[in-house]
């Protein structure tokens, strides 16, 4: 069997048991990252000058993009900056734009505020990318126990949770439903492994506002090992909420990797 990850940890770690072969991508450099702009400008078609803000902003050395290292990041930045026009600096602000785009804009447009108000809806999704990651991560749940979380989630009237399935289903959220082969297989429900999920589940990590319940959720979702990423983006959320809150995590998080 063949695979290719851009994640070196996550995919020995992974796939190693399975004697997968593993091909690993390099990180990308600026020369890469402005080709893949220029051949996206390519395919998509666009106007002469229409990438060049973007082109001359991952040129700047003084800009600092060493997180852009991923065909994935850059595809996300691309879909973004098509849609915002925005140039953010640095992976939180992508994925910061990324939510606003997801929570704030389309699905509004879709007629999903009947059932939520997007803000609501991006919390509860928030919501199920932590629980999923720190219950099963890749392998989901049950159905049966995806519509227990939804109902003590605290952010549904009990009528509107059967609704909930189609409109996760038909959104392109990080949080899937599957269903097992043959007829009749058993539904389940699981959060992609990606950098952005990590996100979603980083801001439910911090959605308390007390350490107390921060570090608690924090630990709870460190002992899966599927949350690497996830740690760096708990600094900056944690500082939006009250900078003696941040010093607090980060006097916590050091105390933890030390030991």
């Amino acid at each position: 069997a063949l695979s290719i990850s851009a994640d070196r940890r996550a995919a020995r770690a992974a796939f190693a048991a399975a004697r997968f072969r593993l091909y690993e991508v390099a990180p990308l450099i600026a020369a890469d990252v402005a080709s893949y702009v220029e051949r996206w400008q390519q395919v998509a078609q666009t106007e002469p000058g229409a990438y060049t803000p973007l082109l001359k902003a991952v040129r700047s050395p003084e800009n600092g993009r060493d997180w852009l290292s991923t065909p994935l990041l850059i595809t996300q930045l691309l879909a973004m900056y098509d849609r915002t026009g925005a140039v953010p600096q640095s992976e939180i602000q992508l994925y910061d734009t990324t939510y606003s785009v997801l929570f704030e804009g389309r699905e509004m447009g879709r007629g999903i505020r009947r059932v939520l108000p997007p803000a609501v809806l991006g919390r509860l999704v928030s919501y199920l990318s932590y629980e999923l990651k720190a219950r099963a991560g890749v392998l989901g749940v049950a159905d049966s126990e995806f519509q227990s979380l939804l109902r003590v989630s605290g952010q549904l009237a009990v009528d509107d949770v059967p609704y909930l399935d189609d409109i996760l289903t038909a959104l392109d959220l990080p949080v899937r439903r599957t269903r097992g082969e043959g007829v009749g297989g058993e539904i389940r429900w699981s959060v992609t492994r990606d950098p952005f999920s990590e996100y979603l589940a980083a801001r439910w990590v911090v959605d308390s506002g007390t350490v107390s319940d921060i570090t608690g959720r924090l630990m709870t979702i460190l002992k899966t090992g599927d949350f690497d990423k996830g740690v760096r983006f708990i600094l900056p959320l944690a500082a939006r909420l009250d900078r003696s809150i941040e010093q607090q995590i980060e006097s916590y998080l050091r105390r933890v990797f030390n030991q």
